[in-house]
């Protein structure tokens, strides 16, 4: 079900046929707002996958956000579901490489703000709204595929 909302929204957003740069004007209702996190966060904990890769195209359909706007709300939406997710791992006896996990730390924040600086200041709306439209199409079809193949089929 995952990979196959994944795929519809990312068609919706890569077929989209609205005026660039346009800001939604529409603020999320609160219980809304908390039913779709806590679901998201609750679906994106069992399966092992990103919250913000859904969280996205959710925020983006429901017309509660634009693509500029997108990135830092995912963005936090990511930090606090990987802490939690880190929280509970070692809270049930997980153990970390701590001097891999510093690297890969330093290269996601390097990542986070090099793409965060880009968003924000260079790409147009549209041309974000094609960025995270593929990055969505491509987690989709790959979940698919690994299903798929754990079927046997």
């Amino acid at each position: 079900m995952l990979a196959i909302a994944l795929i519809c929204a990312s068609l919706q957003m890569l077929l989209a046929k609205g005026k660039p740069g346009t800001r939604s004007s529409r603020k999320p209702p609160v219980l809304p707002s908390l039913f779709v996190g806590t679901t998201i966060g609750i679906i994106s904990g069992l399966v092992g996958i990103g919250g913000g890769i859904v969280l996205g195209p959710v925020l983006v359909a429901l017309g509660w956000v634009d693509m500029k706007t997108l990135a830092p709300i995912t963005s936090l939406y990511i930090l606090l579901n990987s802490s939690a997710a880190l929280t509970s791992f070692l809270l049930t006896g997980g153990n970390i490489d701590l001097p891999l996990t510093g690297v890969f730390c330093v290269a996601v924040l390097a990542g986070g703000f090099i793409g965060s600086r880009w968003g924000a200041e260079k790409a147009s709306e549209s041309k974000l709204r094609r960025v995270f439209g593929i990055v969505a199409l491509v987690a989709g079809v790959k979940l698919s595929y690994e299903y798929l193949r754990l079927m046997g089929g």
